[in-house]
């Protein structure tokens, strides 16, 4: 994660607009930090929110989440420059959390619309339900 290299590398391309380049995670036993860096490919007019989802693995469903404008609500999409590469870090809380296994997963949408930006491999596979996986961690 330093030198502006990610720790974990990431395949996801939304639409002509963005890449995701890879992320770095540090955990401690209060929050998780995910720092995405993000690439811009060209402009937009459209602010889109990130979501960050943490899943519980074994009901599916959603046990926190974060929804945010890059840089903690300072830098909007719609103000990235092409070509530019963007470090955003995110805190989720996780104190309260149950023991147990869960994964987490990202993405971007519009506000506006609440519609999800549609999420591709370098391949053309649509990622389902437009959310990128990180990855799956035990929480004790």
């Amino acid at each position: 994660g330093d030198g502006g290299e990610p720790d974990h590398v990431l395949d996801a391309h939304w639409g002509d607009l963005f890449d995701i380049l890879g992320y770095d995670l540090a955990d401690s036993a209060d929050k998780l930090s995910i720092t995405f860096y993000w690439q811009a490919a060209q402009p937009t007019d459209i602010s889109y929110k990130v979501f960050v989802h943490l899943i519980d693995e074994d009901t599916g469903s959603v046990v926190t989440q974060a929804d945010y404008i890059p840089r903690n609500w300072t830098y909007p999409t719609n103000t990235w420059q092409p070509g530019e590469i963007i470090q955003d870090t995110v805190e989720i809380p996780i104190e309260n959390l149950p023991p147990g296994t869960y994964r987490l997963q990202f993405g971007m949408y519009d506000p506006d619309t609440s519609q999800r930006l549609e999420v591709f491999s370098s391949e053309g596979n649509r990622y389902p339900d437009d959310a990128v996986f990180l990855e799956t961690f035990r929480h004790e």
